[in-house]
Parts: structure tokens; C-alpha cells; sequence
């Protein structure tokens, strides 16, 4: 009878070291799921705009520019294009005013293609940004002194893998200038 209990208590340990190496198994691979699944693949990016303005002379004014990042993912961020637009709001010319009807606006998806003053697309491989980084980039541009209003657009094109990310931010800017 002691070599039928040893047997079984046997066994019992046997089933038990199996199902001790299943578990173990099951929870590698649920951790590696789980790490897996941490993974960012898209970067996150809060970008911001800061502008300024100063008269050079009585028909110059220079505007500048400042577009603000920062990354609170996990992933880098890496510009591969950048494009900076100004666009001339007010005044408004004469040959543009003409299409600003409510029509037009809604057949361009509720948005105003303003008159373009300057339009840039700068290749980079030099601005990456990591991990909970902060960073700016800079643009300046001089437009004539009766310009009142303008919009500036900034949007910036990452590539990761087969996918690319455009971030973007436009702000109207009120020069002042009457």
C-alpha cells in the first residue's frame, strides 16, 4: 500500500510540474503580448505656434514665426518634410474678394484657400525629437506694412516603417498694421 501511495503522489506531481510548465509558459507569453502591445508606432505631438512682429521700415514688416514641439509619446519623432505657408487674409484683394462666397467656402470643405504669399517645403533629416523632448523651429518672413492680417500654416511629415504622420497647426495672426 505505501508503493501505491508513493505512485500516485507520484503522479500527482507529475500532473502538477505539467500544468506548472504550462502556466509558466502561458504567462511568457501573455507578457510578451502585453510589452508587444506598449509599443507606440505613431508619434504624439503637441505643436504649437508663437508669433511675433516688428516694423522695419514704413513699407516692411517682419514677421517671425515659431513653432513649438513636443513630443509626450514613446516614440521619436523625425521630420522627413516640412512645409511653411503664409497666407494674406486682410486686405482682402480685389480679385479674391469676389470669391469669397458661401457657396465657394462650402464647396472647398468649409475652408478659405486665402491668397498665398509665400509657400516653403524644407526636406530635413536633421530635427528629431524623442521622448517627452521639447524643441522649436524658426521661420521668418517680410511683408509689405499695409498687410493687416495673415494665416500661417506649419505641417510637418514623418515616415515610420510604411506609414507617414503629418502634424499641422495654422494660426491667424493680427498685424495691427491700419
Amino acid at each position: 500500500m505505501n508503493k501505491e501511495k508513493e505512485s500516485k503522489l507520484s503522479l500527482v506531481k507529475d500532473y502538477i510540474g505539467i500544468v506548472q510548465s504550462v502556466a509558466t509558459i502561458a504567462a511568457i507569453i501573455a507578457g510578451g503580448i502585453w510589452f508587444l502591445s506598449q509599443k507606440e508606432s505613431i508619434p504624439k505631438i503637441v505643436l504649437s505656434h508663437q508669433v511675433a512682429h516688428y516694423k522695419l521700415s514704413k513699407d516692411k514688416t517682419w514677421i517671425q514665426l515659431k513653432a513649438n514641439f513636443e513630443n509626450v509619446g514613446k516614440t521619436p519623432f523625425e521630420v522627413n518634410l516640412a512645409k511653411v505657408r503664409i497666407q494674406q487674409v486682410s486686405p482682402v484683394p480685389d480679385i479674391f474678394a469676389n470669391k469669397l462666397t458661401a457657396d465657394n467656402i462650402f464647396r472647398n470643405n468649409g475652408r478659405v484657400y486665402w491668397p498665398l504669399m509665400q509657400d516653403e517645403y524644407l526636406s530635413s533629416n536633421r530635427f528629431i525629437l524623442y521622448s517627452h523632448e521639447k524643441d522649436s523651429l524658426e521661420y521668418d518672413f517680410v511683408v509689405p506694412t499695409n498687410i493687416e492680417v495673415v494665416r500661417l500654416y506649419t505641417s510637418y511629415r514623418t515616415k515610420y516603417d510604411t506609414y507617414s504622420t503629418v502634424i499641422s497647426q495654422s494660426t491667424v495672426y493680427n498685424l495691427g498694421n491700419k
